[in-house]
């Protein structure tokens, strides 16, 4: 899928005039007759509701109840008062209004589905990804080829690993385009303005944990629900979250299609939990693949991310492994495959939590702080210098900037971490790393092992808290969760990662 928004402006017709060049476009109008959503999507990704004059498209994943949706559409007197319907439809998807000659768009507050926008002729255009606006954008200096331009600084803060620090992950790289804000819609003018006004803010933790737990089990069985269909496949890779999402879709009434990978290392026992986890689903289907021959866990090639908008994703390397998973659930007759990913930024534990738990809880604080320091290996002086620490997340995040080319810090020294990476500080690429580097300490993504530096611990006030995008930029595999580090391992494909000649297996 991809899609462009457009305002309800006839200067906006330009732009429609290129898109329209092409037969494979989709149009969806406004009221007034002019294009307000072109690109390309599948029947089923698509649905509209209309009110008079009013239209609302859901572009994903959702289960829209058509008749509640319309009189909310019919009734509302501002595009504010959309935000109803915007929290209580479940799944993954880009909501759009066309309003009275006002356009909303917004996506989704894990940022898997993003908004961008950028002037284009006059007048502000929105669109799923950057790389169409910035291919338009009249205000873009070109490469000498006509390419679109990128912003160099952005471009260099991508080489950070693991990951660079929130707000600045979130930057496009293409120059001309912003991305909008976690929690924001996008409203268009008729006359072609556009602003971003906050719609969704974090809720205050004041209901009880049996209330809260019911409610995310429904939230959650909802959103599983809006994807299954008449056949759904999901790893069971044996790991918490990949198990819980393949009982929530039998809880559905899907026709479940389950794929369990066996790892190699002997050691790992996964198989046996996913064994257990199968027993209890005996109306679903079980496949078990173990096949040596197929895709290495970490094979790829040059061409894996070719034309991807904002550079490799960060599980390429287990692209060829995907593949090969796809078209097995293809022949059983799934349309939808899910996996565990997820998980550890709804549920994981920041160690940057634990700034504000050890001040207000000074002794109940205690054991969680241990838990953290014995799973990160943390000397107990950086753990000690990290909590005390009040500087502000702005002085950190300048102070960074300023040690981004020293060395790694070594054994007792204090890991200047913030929201990018909880455990090292951003820092610039570390040489080559193998598949046993994940099992010594180094999240996959590539950054510092704990175990060979010695870093300390990313204990910090960060700004970055209270935003759901910042949680997911702050989540590593590693993340203490439970309780129990050995249960905590990533089920990204529903495999284990090859055994490591260290014979570590703390942080998995």
């Amino acid at each position: 899928m991809d899609f462009v928004v457009l305002p309800d402006s006839q200067a906006a017709s330009a732009v429609a005039e290129s898109l329209t060049r092409a037969t494979d476009v989709r149009v969806v109008h406004h009221a007034s007759g002019r294009p307000w959503l072109m690109g390309r999507w599948a029947d089923g990704e698509l649905t509209l509701v209309g009110a008079g004059a009013r239209r609302l498209a859901v572009l994903g994943r959702s289960t829209v109840d058509g008749p509640r949706v319309e009189r909310a559409l019919a009734q509302a007197r501002s595009l504010g008062q959309l935000d109803d319907v915007a929290r209580s439809l479940p799944g993954c998807f880009h909501l759009v209004a066309s309003f009275d000659g006002w356009t909303r768009a917004q996506g989704s507050l894990s940022t898997a589905r993003q908004i961008f926008h950028a002037e284009v002729g006059g007048v502000t255009v929105a669109a799923d990804g950057p790389r169409r606006l910035a291919q338009w954008a009249s205000t873009l200096l070109r490469d000498d080829d006509g390419t679109p331009t990128v912003d160099h600084d952005l471009l260099a803060l991508r080489l950070l690993t693991p990951v660079p620090p929130w707000p600045l992950s979130l930057r496009p790289v293409w120059s001309g385009v912003s991305a909008l804000g976690v929690g924001c819609r996008l409203e268009l003018g008729p006359d072609g303005s556009a602003r971003e006004v906050r719609w969704w803010r974090p809720p205050e933790p004041d209901v009880p944990t049996e209330q809260a737990a019911e409610r995310i089990r429904q939230a959650l069985l909802a959103c599983v629900g809006a994807r299954t269909g008449a056949t759904v496949s999901a790893d069971l890779s044996g790991g918490l979250d990949s198990t819980s999402l393949c009982f929530l879709a039998d809880a559905t009434g899907a026709d479940l299609v389950t794929h369990h990978w066996k790892p190699a290392d002997r050691a790992n026992d996964d198989t046996e939990w996913a064994e257990r986890a199968a027993r209890r689903l005996p109306g679903a289907r079980h496949r078990v693949g173990a096949d040596r021959n197929g895709p290495s866990w970490y094979e790829t090639t040059g061409t894996v991310d070719a034309g991807h908008e904002e550079g490799p994703l960060p599980w390429a390397r287990t692209r060829g492994h995907m593949r090969r998973l796809l078209s097995t659930v293809a022949a059983d007759g799934s349309r939808c495959h899910l996996v565990g990913v997820g998980g550890d930024e709804l549920f994981g534990v920041l160690p940057t939590a634990l700034w504000s738990l050890a001040r207000r809880h000074p002794l109940g604080s205690l054991s969680t702080i241990h838990r953290f320091r014995v799973l990160n290996r943390w000397t107990l002086t950086s753990t000690v210098r990290g909590l005390a620490d009040d500087a502000s997340f702005a002085n950190w995040l300048r102070s960074t900037a300023d040690r981004l080319t020293e060395p790694a810090p070594g054994p007792g020294t204090r890991c200047s971490a913030g929201a990018g990476n909880p455990g090292c500080r951003p820092g610039r690429p570390p040489t080559p790393w193998t598949p046993y580097a994940d099992c010594c300490g180094t999240p996959p993504n590539g950054s510092t092992p704990s175990r060979t530096t010695g870093t300390g611990p990313s204990i910090r006030r960060s700004t970055s808290s209270s935003s759901p995008a910042a949680a997911s930029a702050n989540s590593t595999p590693h993340s203490p969760t439970w309780g129990s580090p050995v249960r905590r391992r990533s089920s990204t494909t529903g495999s284990s990662r090859p055994p490591c000649p260290c014979g570590s297996r703390t942080g998995w």
